[in-house]
């Protein structure tokens, strides 16, 4: 795999300065924009006195001040005015105060009280000085329209007072080219600093101090507009005339020298970059206050840096340093807080924490929507970084569409280059090759011509394009390019760095495709040695210690190669070492997850990961059957576990520490409503998306909401990490779920059977009370297609036009999946008792419908077939670790026994008005379901409990008594949205109540306390959902396992009403005779198989209901009037008994007086 990378600030030009403000959107390490080092940078580099030492020290510090500091050249003797004691110096020195003290607000309302007391004293030279300040006050607090209006007041000033003044002239043209590049107006800024220029020479001379922060701004412009060469140019005058002026150690310096290190860091010069971050941080840090804005720039930078350096845990704590003096200076809508959250939602992509880094992005593209205009570099920039995210995710519609609206419009803007290296790789996963590598060649042929060929930029293209070849199975062809990527990388990067190991993975991949194994493990190992700051070990049996390890994807990628190749050298040592080389790989994906809060990102990084548990597995199982150790054997099956529903596991496992980890319920509620909240705005925004014209008013504000929940969420959770010991424990124990645990745990008669599967093997873990071993079976596309001939047999379609054609399908296909899935197991063991774990595809399947005979193919007659049911009890499982673990065990404190729920939509019948969306776009329409009133009746009948129905099954009468019963009977419509499961939702009455909307998201259990042992989601395809690979079926009943119910009855597809009415009420049935949940629903289904209809009898009518987690019979609660009676019986029984031995008492002692 390789990580394309993004485009964005690499490092950031900031605004905090009277003169300066603009965001310099630089890109990353994955996409370096060229500036060539001049013939003005490294002779001056070399000839350095200790003042120019000092100056480069500092030159990673950032922030681009373009800005003419007033106050260090003054043009003339300030007068002094007073009004009531009060001098206007007196106002002015309060106001510069202020600014010294980033408190922009203060300082331009006391310029305008001095300029006010100016003003009445005609004073119009001093009130000119001062209009210029609030210009800079003004900008630096974002008013950037009011900011231009004072400008043209300026103007209009020296147009009729001082028209011959230049020093005014300059001032003012070069605050309108600050202005105009604020907003992007690029030609025009350049223009106002070159008049700027021109004036103030005229006016003195080419050594004037005061042209520094001009030539500053030309360079950045130059930037922009992908002049690098012009660029560096400007900058270098810049610093060459701050070099003259009186205080070495001060922010001008240090910001026009930063710009010129800015080139060395895009040139790979890192060794000088990290001096000069460090120096600068901490001059910044001895001359500035503790929330100066300027520091804030240091710390962003600093954060940027550590970044490319892969330190990510600590850039994470300079970007917050960051944010909480921005927020505080500068308010929450400033364009340099945007630049941060860009910078941090970059730093979130290398942690392959996609959804965080969204909400970092949609925050930054709402914060320069608003300060810049349309074609912007920032907003293209952030374009280009949403698009990336949406290609992670799979979204590739979306990803074109940010990728579009974010290319320049000038083709030659080497911003370009990014672009098309993306849509390139795009095109590549929507598999359209040809126009991949149109774009790959575009990007490719602007890098070389606008950089050169050995620049960064120009490898990453070359790494990208040998991956896209390679993909494309023209090794030959790939092999060169990744070789002159390699090249290109150790010039610029030198030997310890993530893109030379990216390319020696690459390479290692290339040997072994060729079989040269041994090759490949040198170039694996040497990748691993480049990314591993101190580790060096060349060799192949070494590997780093996990602790040492910042986890990142490109080191999974070498450690994987390198394990693989071992492995298919398939001598026991090799083995072993792949074995451990894998487990370290699994070591840094799980270090990689603890980092992330967020779900999505979570179930995205276990489907990517997958292959290297299932190669776990493999590996371990061949070492069981080389050495026959059971150590193998076990070392197997956990990693076969570990690779299922891991995220939900741990998700419960949060929830389990946050209850027993001393964690006051004040702060408990408050974390349930964030993220109950949370959910809403993230609904709220995806519902809005998927109209044809989505509200930008709404989505901006809803984006804003998810990102401050969000913020409010991550410092929660560092709270409770570090104030609550017992809580973190509890949150990372490993899971201590061995074989000999699950033997203890398992009753008589019962087993296990997990499944693993690969591309071409089953492996089949069988656990019983006595036995522990592992069956390996060959499949191929067969097995597959089998599966689907199963879903088909039980799509909602016309069954009473079942042809003896699809008879013979289903039978045969039913019987083929038996042969590979159950009955090797019955050699191992005879128990007819059985927890499914299953994997992929299996997931689909309804093991009750399988056969374990051959049908008799001669008449079709779906009564006589051989049902696995007929012989076996089945329940599942999403894991042996979910299921055997003390999770979802604990007491359960409900008071009363059932709740069954049957909402009415007799009120949502006309098709014009009474659709749902669904998550394609298509419309839904929910009418009503016959048999639920029938069911209801059936279950009250079966069960005493209490049933609701109709209009009165409402969403909010169910969050508000669910949590006292006991069993939950829910039978409704679902939504089910494949694309978001956490917004698939249960459909109550809808009665347009103004607080709850009538359906009931997944996301919303989270919040809920459900006391219910069971619940029974009696709602069409409960059960179905998004496979996720890694993590099992993204289903309704996963919402209510965490809430905190072990037990789940649901269907896996559309089921039919009356046959569904029958089987809940008999199984409620056997559910009050004590029987366990899985046999009670195995018995009422084998009731309706048995009554003989030649029709019913069809896998569809019965099948769809399965048993989910805790299989256990249910403490049913007797309600109060039966406890009652009893007690009463009981009562009267002890009071007669009690009377009648004293009656008899009585009578012996008068026969003893007698």
């Amino acid at each position: 795999m390789v990580n394309r990378g993004l485009t964005g600030p690499l490092f950031f030009l900031s605004r905090f300065e009277q003169s300066g403000l603009f965001i310099i959107t630089f890109v990353t390490n994955d996409s370096v924009f060229n500036i060539s080092g001049s013939s003005m940078v490294r002779p001056l580099k070399r000839r350095l006195n200790f003042l120019i030492k000092i100056t480069l020290l500092m030159l990673f510090c950032i922030g681009m001040f373009i800005g003419c500091t007033d106050d260090k050249k003054p043009s003339g003797r300030i007068a002094t005015a007073t009004r009531g004691g009060t001098s206007y110096r007196d106002i002015l020195n309060k106001a510069d105060d202020f600014m010294e003290k980033s408190e922009y607000d203060s300082a331009f309302k006391y310029y305008e009280v001095a300029n006010t007391m100016l003003r009445a004293e005609n004073n119009w030279k001093e009130y000119l000085k001062i209009l210029l300040k609030e210009v800079d006050a003004l900008r630096l607090k974002g008013n950037a329209n009011e900011a231009f209006g004072k400008i043209s007041e300026a103007r209009k000033l020296l147009e009729d007072k001082f028209s011959s003044d230049k020093g005014f002239q300059a001032d003012i043209f070069h605050r309108q080219g600050i202005l105009l590049m604020d907003k992007g107006s690029f030609d025009s800024s350049l223009t106002a600093f070159n008049q700027s220029i021109r004036i103030r020479i005229s006016a003195s001379d080419d050594k004037d101090t005061l042209l520094a922060p001009s030539y500053n701004g030309l360079g950045t412009i130059y930037f922009f507009n992908g002049e690098y060469d012009e660029a560096l140019k400007n900058y270098s005058k810049a610093y060459q005339l701050a070099l003259g002026r009186r205080i070495p150690e001060d922010k001008d310096l240090a910001r026009y020298v930063q710009n010129i290190g800015i080139i060395y860091a895009q040139q790979g010069d890192y060794p000088m970059a990290e001096d000069a971050m460090t120096s600068s941080l901490g001059i910044i840090e001895k001359i500035s206050l503790p929330n100066d804005p300027e520091l804030a720039n240091r710390y962003l930078n600093m954060g940027r840096f550590l970044t490319l350096e892969y330190n990510v845990s600590e850039a994470i704590t300079y970007f917050e340093k960051a944010e909480k003096i921005l927020l505080e200076k500068v308010g929450a809508n400033h364009p340099d807080l945007g630049s941060l959250y860009l910078n941090i939602g970059q730093t979130y992509i290398h942690l392959a924490d996609y959804e965080k880094a969204l909400t970092f992005f949609n925050k930054a593209l709402a914060i320069a929507s608003e300060n810049f205009e349309p074609g912007h570099p920032s907003i293209l920039s952030i374009n280009m970084n949403i698009g990336y995210v949406y290609e992670k995710k799979g979204e590739y519609k979306n990803a074109l569409k940010y990728y579009e609206l974010s290319l320049p419009e000038d083709k030659n803007n080497p911003s370009v280059i990014k672009t098309y290296s993306n849509m390139a790789s795009l095109y590549s996963a929507m598999k359209q090759p040809e126009k991949a590598d149109e774009f790959y060649n575009k990007a490719i042929s602007i890098a070389v011509s606008q950089f050169g060929p050995d620049h960064p930029e120009t490898g990453l293209l070359y790494t990208r394009y040998g991956y896209f070849l390679s993909q494309e199975k023209l090794e030959e062809k790939s092999i060169v390019w990744i070789r002159k990527a390699l090249e290109i990388s150790l010039k610029n990067y030198g030997k310890k760095s993530r893109e030379v190991s990216n390319n020696l993975t690459h390479i290692g991949n290339y040997y072994l495709i060729k079989n040269d194994f041994r090759q490949a493990l040198k170039y694996y190992q040497d990748a691993i040695i480049a990314y591993v700051k101190d580790f060096n070990d060349i060799s192949i049996s070494s590997n780093p210690v996990v602790k040492s390890i910042e986890p990142d994807r490109y080191l999974v990628n070498a450690l994987n190669g390198k394990a693989e190749a071992l492995s298919l050298l398939n001598s026991e040592s090799d083995l072993k070492n792949s074995l451990e080389t894998y487990k370290l790989a699994i070591k840094v994906v799980e270090k990689l997850r603890s980092t992330y809060q967020n779900e999505e990102s979570k179930l995205l990084l276990s489907e990517e990961e997958r292959k290297t548990f299932l190669s776990t597995v493999k590996v371990s199982a061949s070492l069981y059957k080389i050495t026959g150790k059971k150590e193998y054997l076990e070392e197997a099956f956990r990693y076969s576990d570990k690779g299922k529903s891991a995220v939900l596991f741990a998700s419960l496992q949060d929830i389990e520490a946050r209850q027993f980890g001393r964690i006051p319920q004040k702060i408990q509620d408050v974390e349930k409503k964030i993220k109950l909240d949370l959910g809403s705005y993230q609904r709220y925004t995806y519902e809005e998306r998927q109209k044809t014209q989505p509200n930008e008013v709404k989505l901006r504000f809803w984006e804003t909401k998810i990102f401050e929940l969000e913020s409010r969420y991550d410092s929660l959770t560092s709270v409770l990490e570090k104030e609550y010991p017992d809580y973190y424990s509890l949150k990372y124990k490993e899971p201590d779920v061995s074989v000999d645990k699950i033997k203890k745990q398992l009753d008589p008669g019962r087993a296990v059977i997990e499944y693993t599967m690969t591309d071409t093997d089953i492996y089949l873990f069988v656990i019983d009370q006595n036995k522990f071993e592992l069956i390996t079976r060959k499949i191929d596309s067969s097995f597959i297609k089998n599966i689907a001939v199963m879903r088909d047999a039980t799509s909602s379609g016309d069954l009473m036009s079942v042809r003896m054609e699809d008879y013979l399908r289903y039978t045969s296909a039913a019987y083929a999946l038996y042969q590979d899935l159950i009955e090797p197991c019955t050699k191992i063991v005879p128990d007819k008792k059985l927890i499914i774990i299953p994997d992929s595809e299996i997931g689909y399947v309804s093991f009750d419908m399988l056969l374990d005979a051959p049908a008799n193919q001669s008449r079709m007659d779906f009564r006589d077939l051989p049902f696995l049911i007929r012989n076996y009890v089945i329940s599942y499982s999403a894991s042996a670790t979910l299921q055997f673990s003390a999770l979802n065990k604990g007491e359960k404190k409900a008071t009363r026994n059932l709740l069954a729920m049957a909402p009415s939509y007799e009120n949502l019948t006309n098709l014009k008005e009474n659709g749902f969306i669904d998550e394609t776009g298509k419309t839904v329409y929910l009418l009503p379901i016959p048999g639920v009133e029938e069911e209801i009746k059936g279950i009250k009948k079966a069960l005493s409990g209490y049933t609701i129905s109709g209009e009165e099954a409402t969403e909010k009468n169910f969050k508000e008594i669910a949590g006292k019963y006991n069993i939950l009977h829910l039978a409704m419509h679902t939504l089910v949205n494949n694309e978001k499961p956490m917004l698939s939702k249960l459909v109550f009455y809808q009665n347009k109540d103004t607080i709850e909307d009538g359906m009931l998201n997944t996301y919303e259990l989270f919040g809920m306390n459900l006391n219910a042992g069971l619940a029974v989601l009696s709602a069409c395809n409960t059960g179905t959902g998004k496979l996720m690979k890694g993590e099992g079926m993204m289903n309704l009943a996963r919402g209510f396992i965490y809430a905190g119910v072990p037990g789940i009855v649901m269907t896996l597809w559309s089921v039919e009403d009356q046959s569904s009415a029958e089987i809940v009420r008999k199984f409620y049935e056997y559910l009050e005779d004590g029987m366990s949940k899985d046999e009670a629903l195995r018995q009422s289904k084998l009731d309706l198989i048995n009554q003989g209809d030649p029709l019913r009898s069809h896998p569809y009518y019965w099948a769809a209901y399965v048993t989910i987690g805790d299989y256990s019979p249910m403490k049913l609660i007797k309600p109060l009037w039966i406890s009652l009676m009893f007690g009463l019986i009981g009562l009267i029984s002890i009071t007669g008994i009690a009377f009648l031995l004293f009656r008899k008492r009585k009578a012996g002692s008068g026969l003893a007086r007698q």
